[in-house]
């Protein structure tokens, strides 16, 4: 038995719901484990985080964990990427996520067109330029920093 099942992360008593907190402090914790650990498991942990990556409980633990995973773990990511993407450019565009959140989800988005295959990312090339330029309109300087370089890369990836 690999010690890690698919309801490790449910608190007894809440019907299937994941704690966020619970999600936070995995994801922080995961990232002092060794990467042989988080390959092996790593199938079983994605789910979890991504339902963690949503305006109502996005932390940039969370997403600094999916940045480990993304190159670290790239045959994982890729079997969810169009999900990913998603959840990414949901976040870095909702003004309802803090700044740090937004600037991480957006940092994501930009890790994904240099770990990731560009016959993986291309894809979904037009989806994020699309997604991104939203982001250039956000209040925050930071934020819209930080998209301009992503939408940079985005719109440098060619098919291979």
């Amino acid at each position: 038995s690999s010690g890690i099942n698919a309801e490790w992360p449910l608190r007894p008593g809440l019907s299937g719901e994941i704690s966020s907190s619970l999600v936070k402090g995995v994801g922080t914790l995961l990232l002092a484990l060794p990467q042989s650990l988080i390959s092996t498991h790593g199938d079983t942990l994605y789910p979890v985080i991504l339902n963690n990556l949503t305006p109502d409980t996005c932390d940039t633990a969370s997403l600094k964990l999916v940045q480990y995973l993304i190159s670290n773990t790239p045959g994982i990511i890729i079997m969810h990427l169009d999900s990913l993407v998603a959840q990414l450019c949901e976040l870095g565009a909702s003004r309802e996520v803090s700044v740090r959140c937004r600037v991480e989800a957006v940092n994501t988005l930009k890790l994904c067109t240099t770990q990731l295959h560009h016959k993986h990312t291309h894809v979904q090339r037009e989806f994020v330029i699309k997604r991104l330029k939203t982001v250039l309109g956000d209040r925050k300087r930071v934020v819209r920093q930080v998209g301009a370089e992503t939408l940079q890369q985005w719109v440098m990836l060619q098919p291979s």
